[in-house]
């Protein structure tokens, strides 16, 4: 799994965001040296499901935005395979639908903090952050395509 594209990760930049150190992380995940976060990071192991979870805890983001490029990957290859077997599906339109009704249910991740519970002044701030890049993002394209006349 050493060197492994798939294995690029923004584990890193994760924690700094949240202002944690690797010690820290190392703590929050009953570990008793830094060793594997820092291989973690690099990219020379993945963490397993359990500790993959935690992450996304510890770093208030969800885990395949955690490893992106391996999500991605996975995404294409399912897309692949749906491609040259159809009909092992049940029905041609299912993950379609799925994918709409995910999209419709699936509209931020920082709003199922919003669903069950008080968030933390941090879970505010960075929800509020998302939601201003969002709106920042949404008016400049927008903006773009307004000006080149694609409404």
């Amino acid at each position: 799994m050493k060197n492994d594209p798939l294995n690029k990760n923004n584990i890193r930049q994760y924690r700094k965001r949240v202002g944690l150190e690797q010690k820290q992380v190392a703590f929050l995940l009953n570990q008793t040296s830094t060793n594997g976060i820092s291989r973690y990071e690099i990219g020379a192991i993945r963490p397993n499901l359990e500790t993959a979870l935690k992450l996304e805890v510890i770093y208030q983001v969800p885990v395949r935005l955690i490893y992106h490029k391996l999500f991605e990957h996975c995404q294409a290859e399912i897309t692949e395979r749906k491609r040259k077997q159809p009909q092992l599906l049940p029905d041609p339109y299912w993950s379609l639908n799925s994918t709409e009704q995910l999209k419709n249910e699936e509209f931020c991740f920082y709003g199922d903090l919003l669903k069950d519970r008080i968030p933390n002044e941090l879970e505010i701030m960075t929800a509020n952050k998302h939601v201003i890049n969002l709106v920042k993002t949404i008016t400049m394209h927008k903006e773009h395509m307004n000006t080149f006349g694609n409404n």
